[in-house]
Parts: structure tokens; C-alpha cells; sequence
């Protein structure tokens, strides 16, 4: 079996920022860099619960961010729409 320890602790980033968020409020300035197996659980978790965050203090990394939510909600809405229309999880 291959073992993946960036993949892991990558993910584990997100656990701790997950865990850790103060007052309901996240930081995304708390490291220089997101990779997309933290960044996509973050912007989940950001856009299903209403979570307020900090902007990243890079504004390059900051606009990547941004994109990646507009694309997060969007895909969370269209499957609240689909679930609505079709009765069907996805």
C-alpha cells in the first residue's frame, strides 16, 4: 500500500482550522498557502455553515481563495436545487 504524507497532512491542516476557528470566526492568514485537499473541505465547510473568515493577507492567494468559494457555492446550490426538483441526494 502507498502511504501519502502530504496528502495526509494536508488534510490535517483543515482538521485543525476546522477545529480551531475562533468565535465562529476562521483565519485564512494562519499559513501562506492552501492546497486544494485543505482548501476545498475549508470552502465547504465556510459555505454550507455560514462560517465568517478572515481574508488570506496575500492578495494573489486571497483571489485564488475567492474563486475557489464562488465555485464551492455554486456547486452546493446546484445540488440543493437538484435535490429540491428530483427529490434525489446527490
Amino acid at each position: 500500500m502507498t502511504s501519502y504524507p502530504g496528502l495526509l497532512n494536508h488534510y490535517l491542516k483543515f482538521c485543525h482550522l476546522r477545529n480551531h476557528h475562533e468565535n465562529g470566526v476562521l483565519d485564512l492568514g494562519k499559513y501562506p498557502f492552501y492546497y486544494p485537499i485543505t482548501l476545498l473541505p475549508i470552502l465547504n465547510l465556510i459555505a454550507k455553515d455560514s462560517i465568517e473568515y478572515i481574508p488570506h493577507y496575500n492578495p494573489a492567494v486571497q483571489t485564488y481563495i475567492s474563486i475557489v468559494l464562488l465555485v464551492t457555492v455554486w456547486v452546493n446550490l446546484m445540488c440543493q436545487l437538484h435535490n429540491y426538483l428530483t427529490g434525489v441526494r446527490i
